[in-house]
């Protein structure tokens, strides 16, 4: 059974924000470590996941039954996050992970340091007094 939830543009982005760019996407570019990149590149395989499965409108998965999950959803997508993320684990190159994240991200409008600019709506902001 497949639930489906709802959310809107503003949340998927902070989902984008939050999860992967607070995941530290920049620290497996650039590791100071094979352990920090190992332990670093655990995290965001959750958090990637956790951000796919849920900008699709779907619930999240957590540690072993995320290929499970991506399988019974997307073949696609769960072939390459398999190859990807086993790519990074074994050989410790995270060149793969860096592009699945830039493609899964890539549909909601990329990673928010691309550019971005995040202007509080006008309701949201106070007089300076």
């Amino acid at each position: 059974m497949i639930f489906i939830i709802s959310l809107s543009r503003p949340a998927r982005q902070k989902l984008t924000n939050d999860r992967i760019k607070g995941h530290s996407l920049d620290d497996i570019r650039d590791p100071r470590s094979y352990a920090e990149l190992i332990a670093t590149g655990g995290q965001l395989y959750e958090a990637l996941a956790d951000y796919y499965l849920r900008v699709n409108g779907w619930w999240s998965a957590k540690g072993k039954s995320i290929p499970r999950v991506l399988e019974r959803l997307d073949t696609t997508v769960s072939s390459k996050y398999c190859e990807r993320f086993e790519a990074l684990f074994r050989h410790g190159d995270p060149s793969a992970v860096i592009a699945l994240a830039e493609e899964l991200l890539q549909a909601h409008g990329g990673l928010f340091f691309d550019g971005r600019r995040g202007d509080a709506p006008p309701q949201w902001r106070k007089p300076i007094a």
